[in-house]
């Protein structure tokens, strides 16, 4: 399992809700980043 993945994907997703403001912005963005995240992880692993 990506756990780092899945770690950084709960601290995106905290910092959206945190941040308070543009909450249809904040989950377009974190579901970018949380891809991106994962494909950054799983290329370092297998990499």
């Amino acid at each position: 399992m990506h756990i780092v993945a899945i770690i950084a994907a709960a601290i995106i997703a905290g910092g959206a809700v945190f941040s308070g403001g543009a909450v249809a912005y904040g989950k377009v963005s974190a579901s970018y980043d949380v891809t991106s995240t994962h494909t950054r992880v799983a290329t370092f692993l297998h990499g």
